[in-house]
């Protein structure tokens, strides 16, 4: 940018003083954006977004905070259900294992059944949570600022991918340990049938081979699986990272707080969530009217608009 005091181009820092090149007014930096018609990267100073910023009202902050709300319920009892099922996988293979390898055990009997159904009400809550979202995106769009909107939303995409990334590796794993319980069982039957051949030293060492095997092949089974859950933690803390800055933002702490910048207080008229939803719904439906009437759509002036409103509230 252009140095203010005539030094030429200098880097554009945050906090730096600047003269807002739409305002004209000298301010710190908070950002910086791309002029298209001049095809060059502009600073955006805090007189530009104290200009364009609009103090939310009580309706769009407690909708935003509701939802994140039921976002951080979802998440606490998700991965409450999945330290229950991994302390419940660690559990059996513990015990499955070990008496496999006692020699005077040879009725075990392995089933990562229920392992599986619990994976499975797991991976139809999160699905019911993105059904959930979907809907619930369609309603926040007609009450919070659409850039508050796509904060909020930008990762959920994200987070359902590795949601069934995880889901992919647990149920893969299980498999793997269906296969390996199942050769375990096939060699405690044959040492049953057999037990004087199996005594021998030969067979043995190769049965202390293969439990070696199979202890290296669940180790590695859970590692996959705890580093896939691993993902999933850490997409869900980036969310509730939007989520926080989604508040921020339309709440005008983003900027206020970093630059000592004063918040404008104006006290604005309450409105109530019906109110607010009818000041965006009605120039869309005015719109889709003139539409089906074969009339070209003109823009509704807010007078318009406030008219609508008071006569539906009256």
């Amino acid at each position: 940018m252009e140095d203010p005091k005539g030094k030429g181009l200098v880097a554009i820092r945050y906090g730096a003083q600047a003269v807002d090149p739409v305002t004209g007014l000298w301010a710190p930096v908070v950002g910086a954006r791309l002029d298209v018609s001049r095809k060059n990267i502009v600073p955006v100073t805090s007189s530009f977004w104290l200009m364009m910023a609009e103090r939310p009202d009580g309706v769009q902050v407690e909708a935003l905070q509701r939802e994140m709300c039921v976002r951080n319920t979802y998440w606490q009892q998700q991965r409450q259900r999945e330290e229950d099922i991994l302390t419940d996988l660690d559990l059996t293979l513990f015990q499955h294992l070990f008496r496999f390898t006692d020699a005077h055990s040879h009725q075990v009997q392995w089933s990562g059944k229920q392992l599986k159904e619990a994976a499975a009400e797991l991976q139809n809550n999160a699905q019911t949570e993105v059904q959930r979202r979907a809907a619930q995106c369609s309603f926040l769009a007609l009450v919070l600022p659409p850039n508050v909107l796509h904060i909020l939303s930008f990762g959920d995409e994200e987070e359902w991918d590795q949601q069934c990334a995880w889901h992919s590796a647990f149920m893969s794993g299980l498999d793997k340990l269906d296969v390996c319980m199942d050769q375990l069982e096939e060699d405690n039957k044959k040492r049953a049938s057999q037990p004087g051949e199996w005594s021998t030293n030969l067979h043995v060492m190769d049965r202390e081979l293969r439990h070696r095997e199979m202890w290296e092949q669940c180790h590695s089974t859970q590692t996959e699986v705890d580093s896939a859950l691993t993902l999933v933690h850490y997409g869900r803390h980036v969310a509730q990272l939007r989520a926080n800055t989604a508040q921020a933002v339309l709440c005008g702490h983003f900027w206020f707080k970093d630059y000592g910048l004063v918040q404008c207080s104006e006290n604005k008229p309450n409105i109530t969530m019906m109110a607010l939803l009818q000041q965006r719904a009605v120039p869309l439906l005015e719109k889709l009217n003139l539409i089906l009437e074969g009339k070209p759509p003109t823009s509704l002036s807010s007078n318009i608009c406030n008219q609508h409103i008071s006569g539906r509230e009256a």
